[in-house]
C-alpha cells in the first residue's frame, strides 16, 4: 500500500498502529475488498491521508473536502466520541444512504436524459 509506505511505516509498524496482526495488513494490501469500515476509518486516521485518496477517486492525498456545519457538525462530534464499534454502524447506514440517494439521482439524469432525447427525436422526425 503506496500510502503507508509514504508514511515511512513497515507492515509491522503500521499493524501496531492499527491494533490488528501484520499478516492482516499483508491481506489488506494483497485484497482491498477485505477491509472493513471501522478499520478503513483508522487507517486514515493513522496515515493521515483521506478516504477518497484510499479508495483511489483522488489521487492527492492530502486533499481536505469541506466539514460539516452547524448541527451536522454537531452530531458528527457527538459521533466521533462514540466507541469504534458504534462509529462504524453509523458510518455503514450513512454509507447505506448515500449510496441510495446517488442512485435514485444517477437514475433521474437517465430518465431526464432519455425524456430530452425522445423530445429531440420527434422533434427532428416532424422536420
Amino acid at each position: 500500500m503506496q500510502a503507508r509506505i509514504d508514511a515511512g511505516l513497515s507492515q509491522e509498524e503500521f499493524a501496531e498502529k492499527m491494533g490488528v496482526r501484520r499478516s492482516l495488513i499483508a491481506q489488506w494490501e494483497r485484497t482491498s475488498n477485505s477491509l472493513k469500515v471501522d478499520k478503513m476509518i483508522r487507517l486514515v486516521e493513522v496515515l493521515n491521508i483521506s478516504i477518497d485518496s484510499l479508495i483511489g477517486i483522488s489521487k492527492d492525498p492530502n486533499r481536505v473536502l469541506p466539514g460539516p456545519v452547524g448541527k451536522t457538525k454537531k452530531l458528527f462530534m457527538e459521533v466521533s466520541e462514540l466507541p469504534p464499534d458504534k462509529k462504524a454502524q453509523i458510518v455503514a447506514t450513512v454509507e447505506t444512504m448515500l449510496f441510495a440517494y446517488h442512485t435514485k439521482m444517477k437514475i433521474r439524469r437517465e430518465n431526464i436524459a432519455k425524456k430530452k432525447s425522445t423530445a429531440k427525436k420527434k422533434s427532428t422526425a416532424k422536420k
